[in-house]
């Protein structure tokens, strides 16, 4: 966890220390560039581990419900805190982040439902 905090501090401040540039017409902002990426990633995992923790098997027995979900709770909340630890590394609110997306993975799965 030490090893990959430290990439991924070392990753921000060389973004930090970069400016604006133009790619042909189109200028990109390297801050909003690594936040896009850390939001996507985070999207991507969070809706990998929601999605294998709540496909069940027809045959499935009843205490498997409760299983599944202190799984499911447990890397949610490895997620959070990991989360929670790099946000000063990357120099961003990372619980505004986490709550944001999350509120996005929910209601989109929602809507997918009705």
């Amino acid at each position: 966890m030490a090893e990959l905090t430290q990439r991924v501090g070392v990753l921000a401040e060389g973004i930090s220390k970069m400016k604006r540039t133009l790619v042909g017409v189109v200028q990109i902002d390297p801050r909003k560039l690594l936040d896009e990426g850390v939001r996507r990633e985070l999207v991507r995992q969070v809706a990998t581990s929601l999605h294998h923790g709540f496909v069940f098997n027809q045959k499935g027995k009843g205490n498997d419900l409760k299983k599944r979900l202190e799984i499911v709770g447990r890397q949610m909340k490895g997620f959070q805190t990991s989360f929670e630890y790099i946000q000063d590394y990357i120099n961003t609110y990372g619980l505004k982040m986490w709550q944001e997306e999350m509120t996005r993975i929910i209601n989109y799965n929602v809507e997918q439902v009705i």
